[in-house]
Formats: structure tokens, C-alpha cells, sequence
């Protein structure tokens, strides 16, 4: 069935999304996920690795 292919589609879309955001680790960023790093960055009150200097 063409519909249940597609929402099998967005399902792991999804689940990859939030893999990708929250989970998954990355070394540019201290082995943080993005979510966890852009949630540091705004307690610290901006984004440091992409400061001027």
C-alpha cells in the first residue's frame, strides 16, 4: 500500500532526525550532540566556535 510506505518513510526519517540531533556524538563539538552543544552555547550566551576573534 503506496500510503503506508510513505509514513513508513517519514517514521524513520524521523527517527533518524533525532538520532542525528540529540544522540549522536560529535567530535568537533567536544563529543556532544548538536542539541546538547547549541544548549551550552546559549547558556554561555552565543556560539564560541564560530566567534571572531
Amino acid at each position: 500500500m503506496p500510503g503506508r510506505c510513505l509514513a513508513d518513510a517519514r517514521y524513520e526519517i524521523s527517527q533518524w532526525r533525532t538520532h542525528y540531533n540529540h544522540v549522536r556524538p560529535y567530535s568537533s563539538l567536544g563529543d556532544l550532540p548538536l542539541v546538547a552543544y547549541a544548549q551550552q552555547c546559549a547558556c554561555r550566551g552565543g556560539f564560541s566556535h564560530w566567534s571572531r576573534t
